[in-house]
């Protein structure tokens, strides 16, 4: 029974990222389109730390997703030391933010950060069954 719930559970991973699956990331006039189908170690956004004010937002939207109800993804940034820095809030069905003002005061000038995303079963015990890979979106460089 265990094996057939863990292939089903499988199966479900393969159909969500056998999609032609991407990622607008959009922050004050900066804008990247991603395709998680590929490799995307060298896809680089730029943030500006200058001229925040509290409405701008780090935002990342997904396109061409059709993923199970039970399962959800989520988005978080890592720096060199793989230590999360932030997460991205989902705020409707393919729309994940973070305030810019409460993301540039976490991250330091100079230094690379990575945004991650994952899709995980939303249940607890089904989460514990199943092994998913994080996938790199893209780099993060916070510039003056």
């Amino acid at each position: 029974m265990k094996f057939i719930l863990s292939a089903l559970m499988f199966l479900s991973v393969i159909v969500c990222y056998s999609q032609d699956i991407s990622i607008d990331l959009s922050a004050k006039g900066e804008n990247l389109s991603i395709s998680l189908d590929v490799n995307n170690s060298n896809r680089t956004f730029s943030l500006k730390k200058t001229n925040i004010n509290s409405t701008d937002y780090f935002m990342a939207i997904v396109l061409n997703e059709k993923i199970d109800t039970s399962w959800q993804r989520s988005f978080t940034i890592h720096n060199a030391a793989d230590s999360e820095i932030a997460a991205l809030k989902h705020i409707n069905d393919d729309r994940y933010s973070i305030s810019l003002s409460e993301l540039i005061s976490k991250l330091q000038t100079g230094n690379q950060y990575y945004l991650y995303t994952i899709v995980l079963p939303k249940d607890i015990k089904k989460r514990m069954l199943v092994k998913v890979v994080r996938r790199m979106v893209c780099k993060i460089v916070i510039k003056n």
